[in-house]
């Protein structure tokens, strides 16, 4: 018999499969529970900054980040949020704007240095594992493909930690 304390279930490993909908509930609930929401409104503050040109208010973060990244959070949730990056100093305030810390922005714009320096190594391994068993294909069409139509869309499925198995790295360290 299986136990799975945290969420109260015993069950059968061979026998009770449990339904999407409450695989969907559990997993919300332990994501809540370890600060996944916040940490993932945090992540996206700072993204919409770090792609903004100049210092933004409440309301500017929290439309940008439905506009850009269809993803709707209650203005008093991305308050919350900007107060806490502001303590940690990962944010600025002035005036009732926001903009990312100096520090802030450095190790994003690192991060994303790093991101692209991987995602080469990636396409570069792709290509040579391409020659080396004699694929006949247009290598870059075929990277272009792969990357957008299967990738893509895995790392959407499965989640961010695809990219860092398939690169054998911890990419993501900082969202953590």
């Amino acid at each position: 018999m299986f136990t799975n304390e945290r969420i109260g279930m015993n069950y059968k490993a061979s026998g009770l499969k449990l339904s999407s909908d409450l695989v969907s509930l559990v997993q919300y609930v332990e994501l809540n529970r370890g600060g996944w929401w916040e940490k993932s409104i945090c992540e996206l503050i700072s993204a919409y900054l770090w792609s903004s040109s100049e210092p933004q208010t409440t309301q500017e973060i929290t439309e940008g980040i439905t506009r850009n990244y269809s993803i709707e959070i209650d203005v008093e949730r991305v308050q919350v949020q900007l107060g806490n990056m502001c303590r940690e100093k990962r944010l600025v305030e002035f005036n009732s704007h926001y903009n990312l810390s100096e520090h802030t922005r450095n190790q994003l714009k690192q991060n994303s240095e790093r991101f692209e320096q991987r995602t080469i190594s990636v396409k570069n391994k792709f290509l040579d594992s391409m020659q080396k068993h004699n694929v006949q294909a247009d290598g870059e069409e075929a990277w272009t493909k792969f990357s957008t139509d299967f990738l893509s869309s895995l790392i959407r499925e499965l989640g961010v930690r695809t990219y860092e198995l398939l690169i054998g790295a911890n990419y993501h360290k900082w969202m953590v």
